[in-house]
């Protein structure tokens, strides 16, 4: 029988007593893994989804929050094995992010080699002004 090794982690001291053990609930890196950036003109937003195609990806912005979802299938359920170990991350999954002050006129989103990039282009008021002194 297939098993998987509970990993072990430095200990955290005072978060210790207040995060539970991830690795006990099998949750751990599911959480839509994201990388933000910023430049002068655009937010981007990178999200790492392996294996999701562009159809099961719904991607919102209201109101200041940007939502990335994902609805993912078992690929495997009408194979006539049987699964001794399965860590793919199956079913809803969507995470949440407040990045407000951006053009909703002017939003981009591509899907490459597992990763969601949304790129939200800032409004002029967001944007680095230099201020010149006079004399």
């Amino acid at each position: 029988m297939w098993q998987t090794k509970k990993l072990s982690y430095p200990s955290l001291t005072f978060l210790d007593s207040v995060i539970p053990d991830v690795a006990d609930y099998g949750i751990g890196m599911q959480n839509l893994p994201t990388v933000i950036k910023e430049n002068d003109s655009a937010i981007l937003v990178s999200v790492s989804v392996p294996g999701i195609e562009k159809e099961a990806l719904d991607i919102q912005y209201e109101e200041g929050y940007l939502t990335v979802g994902i609805d993912s299938v078992d690929v495997d359920k009408d194979s006539d094995s049987v699964t001794h170990l399965s860590e793919f991350s199956l079913g809803k999954q969507k995470r949440t992010y407040y990045i407000p002050d951006v053009n909703v006129d002017s939003m981009d989103a591509s899907l490459k080699n597992g990763v969601l990039t949304v790129t939200l282009a800032k409004i002029d008021s967001v944007k680095p002004v230099s201020i010149s002194i006079s004399s």
